[in-house]
């Protein structure tokens, strides 16, 4: 009975961390909708909902929750006659005051799947190794081959999947955050901006001083 419970047991963590590893961040900036613009002299910024919530993301948005980042859908259009750079030339503001964009290096490193824990079956496997008969407390035959293989099994498969999130959300990142970005004259750009979420408020822009 012990060991249909640890069996069981591994089983489950087993199925719950290929269901994690298979999470992906979905972003899609031109199905996203924006509201009311906000013009800073000819730059129009409209910003749209937030691209994490509890169905898109998996682990990307638990730890997005846990270290209170957000990524947001925006759209900038540049109706200037120079080119202008996002972070650079122009700041995102929220409630009045200038907030700090991430990278795609920092947004990363942030918020990317964490692979050890689909080790965790493999530390489980050797308590399988061998059943107990209940009533003498002794060990008795071992476990079948096959259990034996879940944890391997499961790790294996739950690093390549983990692994192969966190390679898509990186290449999001780089073809749609819009941080460092120029927008060239009469170009509108959508994407996203990722920021820390300590700062509450309206988000808007401010032109630096010396564009």
């Amino acid at each position: 009975m012990k060991n249909f419970t640890l069996i069981a047991f591994c089983l489950a963590l087993s199925l719950f961390l290929l269901s994690c590893s298979g999470s992906y961040l979905t972003i899609q900036p031109k199905y996203s909708s924006f509201d009311d613009a906000k013009i800073v002299d000819e730059v129009q910024l409209f910003y749209g909902q937030t691209v994490l919530h509890d169905n898109n993301g998996g682990a990307i948005a638990r730890n997005a929750f846990e270290k209170d980042i957000e990524l947001r859908y925006i759209q900038v259009s540049n109706h200037g006659i120079e080119s202008m750079t996002l972070g650079r030339d122009y700041l995102i503001t929220r409630g009045g005051e200038p907030i700090q964009l991430l990278t795609n290096e920092q947004a990363y490193d942030a918020l990317r799947s964490d692979n050890s824990g689909t080790f965790l079956a493999v530390a489980c496997t050797p308590l399988l190794a061998f059943t107990v008969d209940e009533e003498e407390d002794e060990i008795s035959e071992p476990v079948p081959p096959a259990v034996l293989a879940i944890g391997p099994f499961v790790s294996i498969f739950g690093f390549l999947g983990q692994s192969s999130s966190n390679h898509s959300f990186k290449r999001k990142l780089k073809s749609h955050n819009l941080e460092g970005r120029t927008i060239f004259p009469g170009e509108t750009m959508r994407g996203i901006i990722c920021f820390t979420a300590r700062k509450r408020g309206e988000i808007s822009m401010q032109r630096m001083g010396n564009y």
